[in-house]
């Protein structure tokens, strides 16, 4: 599915920023409008066109909140942090630009801002939600994030099914909300979203990079979790986003108190996204350890592919390494082979796309090696849910995901507890 540009980088970005509209976080007539600026494969001009537009509802938003309309400054707010995300997006080359900071930082303050209403005002988001802003702590660090949950105005008292968001290669925290965290905590349920080492703030703010063992992530989250009130400790999800696909999976592997699993879209080998990309020759290169080699093809292969340039930029910057051809190695790393699969033993939902352009395949591959109880479901063009994630469909991926969870996690918690 092609969305305003040729160029598949540029569309998808655009589907993916157009499709939080369900959440809140996008009015597709001004994307349209702010598009007509971009030229193709210019990241400035890009950078220009979506910075512009949230900042310009960054302000909206403060105007209308000082004329007294609470809930109109919350829809520019949501919007604007969606937007700065996007505007950011392809800056990754050059880890040092300052504007990769500041956009960010702008995104988040955006959200923060609405974390930060009256839920007294009929109407408004924080009459429904509870959005708070945490810290969890992590080696000697810790992971920036925001609690969601039901809006009571009281102690709570009842424990609730909690869904974790893991996100993947490239998401923020704040773009989580939009994923699944607002609709979950509307169904009753608490969400914790958060960035993990080379994600968002964790990578920009912290200098924290990707790792393989994200059950070394996921632990530490749980454990605060169940420091939190109202949480049922036998009624746990994890969902992990795009390469959170993996990351998820390989949590589950080795983290006993995960009692429901949903992988999207599911992934075993996050290398197989590379094997898509580059000949067999340059991937042979990296792994033989002629590194010049490797990136000078690598340098060649870029120029014609957006999507490729990018992903080498964003990956050598997360991962934090210093060359392209590094990148290509440690890939390699990310696997749930050699029997990590077979160990998950929670019920898993893996979601499968039909135009799967990152990780085709991958969700029936991991399907093949589970000995858990599995689901995979696959979402179809034809209902408009064919790309990856589900990009621009997110209402039919809640449609499944959520009564899904909502069969499984009552079982698990009737077994004896974790």
């Amino acid at each position: 599915m092609k969305l305003l540009f040729e160029d598949q980088a540029y569309s998808y970005e655009t589907l993916r920023a157009a499709g939080y509209a369900s959440g809140g976080g996008a009015d597709l007539g001004e994307i349209i409008a702010s598009c007509t600026t971009i030229a193709p494969g210019d990241q400035e001009s890009w950078w220009q066109a979506w910075h512009s537009l949230a900042a310009r509802l960054d302000g909206q938003g403060q105007q209308l909140l000082d004329a007294g309309d609470q809930v109109s400054a919350e829809s520019c707010w949501l919007r604007a942090s969606n937007y700065y995300r996007t505007a950011e997006f392809f800056l990754h080359g050059n880890p040092d630009d300052p504007q990769i900071y500041q956009t960010s930082q702008r995104a988040v303050q955006a959200f923060a801002k609405v974390a930060a209403g009256d839920p007294a005002v009929p109407g408004s988001m924080r009459e429904r939600l509870e959005i708070t802003e945490i810290s969890i702590p992590y080696q000697t660090s810790t992971l920036p994030g925001w609690w969601l949950s039901p809006q009571t105005g009281a102690e709570v008292t009842s424990s609730r099914p909690t869904l974790i968001i893991t996100g993947g290669f490239d998401s923020t925290a704040e773009e989580l909300y939009f994923v699944a965290g607002r609709d979950a905590v509307l169904r009753g349920w608490n969400c914790l979203i958060f960035d993990g080492p080379g994600q968002g703030r964790a990578l920009r703010e912290q200098g924290l990079f990707y790792r393989p063992d994200w059950e070394a992530v996921i632990s530490p989250v749980i454990d605060f979790c169940l420091g939190r009130p109202g949480v049922d400790e036998n009624q746990i999800a994890l969902l992990g986003m795009s390469q959170g696909g993996y990351f998820s999976a390989r949590a589950a592997a080795f983290e006993p108190r995960i009692a429901a699993l949903v992988s999207w879209d599911g992934v075993y080998d996050v290398a197989s996204a590379l094997r898509g990309m580059l000949p067999g020759h340059v991937i042979e290169a990296a792994l033989a350890g002629r590194l010049d080699e490797a990136d000078e093809a690598l340098a060649e292969l870029a120029q014609h592919s957006g999507t490729l340039h990018w992903a080498l930029a964003n990956g050598t910057w997360s991962y934090g390494l210093s060359r392209p051809a590094e990148f290509v190695v440690e890939m390699f790393k990310y696997t749930l082979a050699d029997g990590i699969a077979e160990r998950i033993s929670c019920p898993t939902l893996i979601f499968d796309a039909e135009d799967e352009h990152f990780f085709p395949g991958q969700p029936a591959e991991l399907e093949k090696h589970l000995k858990a109880p599995v689901e995979r479901h696959l979402m179809l063009a034809s209902e408009g849910a064919g790309e990856h994630c589900n990009a621009g469909s997110l209402s039919n991926f809640h449609a499944v995901l959520f009564p899904w969870l909502n069969q499984v996690l009552p079982q698990q918690a009737a077994l004896e507890p974790r």
